[in-house]
């Protein structure tokens, strides 16, 4: 139960924190749906080779509270990263399918 609590509020904290950056920094957006998904896709990819290698490695290491160290030093911010990607993308995508009204 208490992983499920932590997973929820870390995923939601990762959201909460993309949509503050896209707040405060909107210059760093993507202006067009293809940068967005090229963004989307780097994050994913990221996450994907990046998690599991860097996360682990710092994980397994002899660092105090290293799995600590590890989910929020290092997964922490490949999430993030992936909620403000996913976000362009969707914002992008809701522009460009508003002229079909």
């Amino acid at each position: 139960m208490l992983i499920a609590v932590y997973l929820v509020m870390f995923l939601a904290g990762a959201a909460a924190i993309a949509v503050w950056i896209d707040y405060r920094v909107p210059r760093i957006a993507p202006g067009d749906l293809k940068t967005a998904l090229i963004h989307l896709f780097v994050a994913c990819l990221a996450n994907q080779l990046l998690d599991g290698s860097i996360g682990g490695r710092v994980a397994a290491s002899s660092l105090p509270h290293s799995r600590l160290v590890a989910a929020i030093g290092v997964i922490f911010p490949l999430v993030v990263y992936a909620a403000l990607a996913a976000l362009w993308t969707i914002r992008l995508a809701q522009r460009a399918l508003g002229h079909l009204r």
